[in-house]
């Protein structure tokens, strides 16, 4: 009995990401619902499937089965969704599979008579991978996670594909967790159909989380990528065994964009939300639903 309804939950989070993937496109970081509501700062938080696109080593904080699907509106002409399903396959080792989708809805333009721009259709900018990682304590207090991704990239009939990998670390004990991430090491370069090459830089993110009384968590994280430096900053807060509450600051110094989001577990599912205020794109939603088994 128990073995038939995990596999119902599989075929039923596949169902989901064909569904969302006629439709959706983004980063593929802002996807998942609770980092996105804490700001993006989680390279030291351990929150199972939605650790898979922050640090993989955080994917140890997984059920012994999980599925994990969010779906994403992104100031209206950028939708995003994925499916995470994933499996503790031994005491200290988690192996999980993410296949996230983003997608930007463009316009085609020319220049009229008067020189002003006329919309002629619209085209479609897609980019979709499948993650493979696996996340193991080392010992004691250290974990460590890696992904193997492959990306693929469509701007209306122009494809580009490439490979990747990202690698993380994690250090905790009873008061504090601290991370450390590369992602794409060494860089991912694209070919595209048209036989043009590009290359996406890597990125390292460091992090740290504190656990304070009244079940309180505080996160901050930087990312470095070139010449570029993110900063997010995150609070949680678990109310009772059933509703935990999150809050960030993503961008800070440059942006400052708020956000907010909640999860309501309900034993074997939880329900998860977020959203951004931005003051010149306006409000971003994401929701999200994850089952596990214990």
């Amino acid at each position: 009995m128990g073995n038939t309804c995990w596999v119902t939950k599989w075929c039923f989070g596949v169902v989901m990401y064909l569904g969302l993937s006629l439709q959706i496109c983004a980063q593929f970081e802002n996807i998942p619902i609770t980092p996105y509501a804490l700001g993006g700062s989680t390279v030291a938080a351990s929150l199972g499937s939605e650790s898979v696109l922050h640090n993989p080593a955080g994917l140890l904080g997984m059920k012994e089965h999980q599925i994990e699907m969010g779906y994403a509106d992104s100031f209206s002409s950028v939708q995003s969704g994925w499916v995470s399903m994933g499996k503790r396959i031994l005491k200290n080792t988690v192996i999980n599979m993410s296949f996230p989708v983003t997608m930007v809805q463009h316009d085609a333009t020319v220049e009229n008579g008067f020189g002003q721009a006329e919309v002629t259709g619209g085209f479609q900018d897609m980019q979709a991978a499948a993650i493979v990682s696996v996340a193991s304590e080392v010992k004691p207090g250290v974990t460590l996670g890696l992904n193997a991704k492959y990306e693929t990239h469509q701007i209306e009939t122009q494809q580009s594909a490439g490979f990747a990998l990202d690698a993380g670390i994690q250090c905790h004990n009873d008061f504090m967790r601290l991370g450390v991430v590369a992602q794409n090491i060494g860089g991912i370069t694209k070919t595209w159909s048209t036989g043009r090459r590009e290359t996406v830089p890597m990125t390292l993110g460091l992090g740290a989380q504190a656990f304070l009384p009244f079940g309180l968590t505080v996160l901050g994280d930087v990312r470095l990528t070139e010449n570029t430096r993110i900063i997010g900053l995150g609070v949680l807060g678990a109310l009772n065994g059933y509703l935990t509450l999150f809050g960030g600051l993503a961008d800070v110094g440059v942006r400052n964009t708020l956000r907010m989001g909640v999860a309501l577990d309900l034993s074997g599912f939880t329900l998860k939300y977020a959203m951004s205020l931005h003051d010149e794109l306006g409000v971003s939603h994401r929701v999200g639903l994850c089952f596990t088994t214990i």
